[in-house]
């Protein structure tokens, strides 16, 4: 079996081929020309296998929003919970009416400091070690499913179609996010804890169906040895080019036409940087008495902050070679986790003034978007399996710009 860094399948093509023109030698064949061509066009199970994987930001956002319901501040009158309830959220079941800001803000945080934790733990499983089907389904692996969808989506299409297949999980985010407020309105006169369950229950069976349906990537398998394997789930996902992958000596293109436009470095400065002073506009014009203007500011900044951290997803995935990408979406995804668990406490403190929050986050919106600057350029780049293959495609970028 060849070596992950070894051309595909060196044994399947021999060298006296006389229909083996000289360009496509095995030195050409190379595992990315394949699934480039291979995944060239995004069929229909290419689409499913994208929707499958992307539903688990459903469930995500669900449980990373949940807490707006659950950790909520009831009303009550006359010394009563409106509803006769003491346990419908958690600052009425553990009796934190009275407490400080800061520990009423303490229940929302917990959540994102057990995903902070067992983020710094699953990252330090290596990316050979389960794959990226395993470690996605698992329970434990819940503080990173996120990066997880990520990495299966983006190593199963193509370098055209992975900016707008990125974008579907996405959609399925702000759909979950949507979803809840219809559950939380099902069970308002019930416990906190039956809100969790509702939406614990459809997750655990989408996790049995992944596992059942969901194929693992291609390019992983390659990069353990198993191109057998890799091939296989590439005929799966592409049925059209099976003669193709079946005789692997077609004359590979090895350059991919894109029809992107926007680079990526330039699209998230611009996002952040717009991001940024809108929250600033919304906290002066909220402390000038314009709320209705200042509405629309905040509603730009959540705007741009998403568009932003969508582009920034994909930028990661595109930078880091297959070896360590796993990895290095799950430090992406701790970011996010650490601002999740800051924002509570934030808005806590700053509760007499609700407004300061959204300066506080537009001047650290624009303040880290300016660090993109000092990343590479990877629009219509193919991704990189080893480190090697890297730094080389690194070194060419940086040549052709001298």
């Amino acid at each position: 079996m060849s070596g992950p860094s070894e051309p595909l399948l060196l044994s399947h093509i021999g060298a006296d081929d006389s229909n083996v023109d000289h360009k496509t030698r095995p030195e050409a064949l190379t595992f990315d020309s394949i699934v480039e061509h291979s995944l060239s066009d995004f069929g229909f199970w290419q689409l499913f296998q994208v929707i499958l994987v992307g539903l688990t930001l459903l469930f995500d956002a669900q449980q990373i929003f949940i807490t707006v319901y659950t950790d909520a501040y009831p009303t009550w009158h006359s010394w009563e919970w409106d509803g006769g309830s003491t346990d419908k959220t958690i600052i009425s079941d553990f009796g934190l009416e009275c407490s400080s800001s800061l520990l009423r803000g303490m229940p929302t945080s917990a959540f994102y400091i057990g995903g902070i934790v067992g983020g710094f733990v699953l990252a330090l499983i290596p990316d050979g070690f389960l794959g990226r089907k395993k470690l996605f389904v698992n329970g434990f692996s819940k503080s990173q499913t996120w990066s997880y969808a990520m990495v299966l989506i983006s190593e199963r299409v193509s370098t055209k179609w992975r900016p707008r297949a990125t974008m579907i999980p996405f959609t399925f985010f702000v759909l979950g996010f949507m979803s809840l407020s219809g559950i939380a309105y099902l069970a308002q006169h019930s416990s906190w804890r039956f809100l969790y369950l509702y939406t614990a229950v459809p997750a655990l069976l989408y996790c049995i169906f992944l596992y059942i349906f969901a194929l693992e990537s291609p390019r992983w398998l390659h990069l353990q040895g198993n191109d057998e394997e890799a091939i296989k789930v590439l005929k799966s996902m592409s049925s059209k080019n099976k003669p193709y992958l079946e005789s692997l000596v077609s004359v590979l293109p090895l350059e991919q036409e894109t029809s992107e436009e926007l680079p990526r470095r330039s699209s998230v400065l611009v996002n952040t940087l717009l991001g940024g002073a809108s929250g600033v506009l919304c906290f002066v014009l909220s402390v000038l008495g314009k709320t209705g203007i200042a509405f629309a500011f905040e509603l730009a900044t959540f705007f741009c902050a998403r568009i932003g951290f969508n582009l920034m997803a994909v930028y990661m995935v595109e930078m880091f070679p297959t070896c360590v990408r796993s990895s290095a979406t799950m430090m992406f995804r701790q970011a996010l986790v650490v601002g999740g668990a800051c924002c509570p406490l934030i808005a806590s403190i700053v509760r007499d003034l609700p407004s300061v929050s959204f300066a506080i986050f537009g001047v650290a919106m624009s303040g880290l978007g300016l660090f993109v600057l000092i990343l590479p350029e990877t629009k219509g780049s193919s991704l990189c399996d080893t480190m090697e293959e890297q730094e080389k495609r690194d070194q060419a970028i940086n040549s052709s710009r001298c």
